[in-house]
């Protein structure tokens, strides 16, 4: 269940895919059509602290990227959690 806080949006000061700064290097692996179908598609999510964004051993249905802000990682093993 998404917190009140949690909502999805299409920023304002995203103007599109191409001329973004925050791109991840992966993507300048797509041609200008792959982008285009990347920006048309996309919407952003704002998490407040300490939600959980992703979790490990769930599928994921669409390519996460972390723009600006910081995540924790928690791996758990076999053996021992990092």
């Amino acid at each position: 269940m998404k917190s009140e806080e949690t909502f999805f949006r299409t920023s304002e000061y995203c103007k599109n895919c191409f001329d973004c700064d925050k791109r991840s290097e992966l993507f300048y692996l797509l041609d200008d059509r792959e982008i285009e179908i990347l920006h048309e598609k996309r919407y952003e999510v704002i998490f407040n602290e300490g939600e959980t964004i992703h979790k490990q051993g769930s599928s994921a249905s669409h390519v996460l990227t972390v723009t600006s802000g910081y995540a924790k990682l928690y791996l758990e093993g076999k053996h021992r959690n990092i």
